[in-house]
C-alpha cells in the first residue's frame, strides 16, 4: 500500500513537470512567431494609395522601369505593353524577375523607377483598391485552404454562387469535381492535399476568373495541365469574356505560342519579344527553347 501511495504521489509531481516542459516549449515557439509577425506589421509602407478611380481596363504600358530590392536590382529597364483583348506570354528562368515585375502591375511591389501608365495615367494615381479589382491573378504559389472546392473558388469574397460555379465550368474544374462524392462541397484538404497538382491549379484559375476581371494575370498557373485541357480553359476564357486581357507566365512554349506578343526575360531584364513566328527566326535563346523542348516531347 505504501509502494503504491508512493507512485501515486510521483505521478501527481511528475506530470506537472512534464508539462510545464512542454509548454516553455511551445512558450519559446510562440515568441518566435510573434516576433516575425511583428517584424511584417511593422514593416513601413513604402508607398501611398492613390486618389483616383478606375472602371475599366483599356491598356498598361510600362516605360523603363527599374526595382531594387534591398541593394539589388531586380528589374533593370523594362518596358512592356498589353492593350485590351490582347494576350501576352513571358518566358524566362527560374529568377529571371518574371513573378516580381507582375506583382508591380499589382502595386505589390514599388518600382525605384520609371513609370507604370494604366489607361495612360501613372498607376500611382489610382486607388489601389479599384486597381486590384480590375485585375484576376494566379501566381506560383497555389494557396488553398481547408475548405470546400466551393469556399476555395469564393474565398471569401461577395460573389453569387451562379458566377462561382460558372468560373468552375469555364476553368474544367467541372470535370473532376462531379466524380467527387460531395462535388463541390468535396474537401479540398489543408494546402489541397487531397487534390492532383493540376486540379488544384484549376481551383486558382476559377478563383481568379470568378469576379470576371478586365485583366487576368497567370504565373505558371497552367505548368501542370495538359495542353489540351490548358486550351480548353483558354477557349472557355475567351469565349465567356471576349474582351478580357491576359498576362501568361508559362514554361512551355506550346502554352505561349498564339500570343500576340511574347516577352522573354532573363536576369531581370527583357531581352528579346515578338510573336512566336518572329522569335523564332531572330532570337537564338528561343531557338533553343523550341527545340529542347520538341525533342523532350
Amino acid at each position: 500500500g505504501d509502494v503504491n501511495a508512493f507512485n501515486a504521489y510521483v505521478q501527481l509531481f511528475t506530470m506537472p513537470l512534464l508539462m510545464l516542459g512542454l509548454m516553455i516549449t511551445s512558450l519559446g515557439q510562440a515568441m518566435a512567431s510573434l516576433q516575425r509577425i511583428n517584424e511584417i506589421l511593422n514593416t513601413p509602407i513604402k508607398f501611398e494609395d492613390g486618389k483616383l478611380s478606375i472602371k475599366n481596363f483599356e491598356d498598361i504600358k510600362v516605360n523603363n522601369m527599374s526595382l531594387n530590392i534591398d541593394d539589388t536590382q531586380v528589374l533593370k529597364n523594362i518596358n512592356f505593353e498589353i492593350k485590351k483583348g490582347e494576350k501576352i506570354g513571358i518566358l524566362g528562368l527560374t529568377g529571371s524577375g518574371k513573378t516580381i515585375f507582375l506583382k508591380t502591375l499589382i502595386r505589390a511591389l514599388e518600382p525605384t523607377s520609371g513609370e507604370i501608365l494604366l489607361n495612360n495615367e501613372n498607376i500611382k494615381n489610382y486607388k489601389i483598391k479599384d486597381v486590384r479589382e480590375l485585375i484576376g491573378f494566379s501566381f506560383q504559389e497555389n494557396f488553398l485552404f481547408n475548405g470546400t472546392l466551393f469556399e476555395n473558388i469564393k474565398f471569401g469574397r461577395d460573389i453569387s454562387k451562379e458566377k462561382v460555379l460558372k468560373a468552375a465550368k469555364i476553368a474544367d474544374v467541372d470535370e473532376f469535381a462531379k466524380e467527387m462524392k460531395k462535388g463541390y462541397e468535396s474537401n479540398g484538404g489543408e494546402r489541397g492535399s487531397n487534390l492532383s497538382g493540376g486540379q488544384k491549379q484549376r481551383i486558382m484559375i476559377a478563383r481568379a476568373i470568378a469576379p470576371k476581371p478586365d485583366l487576368l494575370i497567370l504565373d505558371d498557373a497552367t505548368s501542370r495541365l495538359d495542353i489540351s485541357t490548358e486550351n480548353r480553359i483558354f477557349d472557355n476564357i475567351k469565349k465567356e469574356f471576349k474582351e478580357i486581357s491576359i498576362i501568361l507566365v508559362a514554361q512551355k512554349i506550346s502554352s505561349v505560342k498564339d500570343c500576340d506578343r511574347i516577352y522573354i526575360f532573363d536576369e531581370g531584364k527583357i531581352v528579346e519579344y515578338g510573336t512566336h513566328e518572329e522569335l523564332l527566326k531572330s532570337s537564338v535563346l528561343y531557338q533553343e527553347i523550341e527545340l529542347s523542348q520538341r525533342n523532350h516531347e
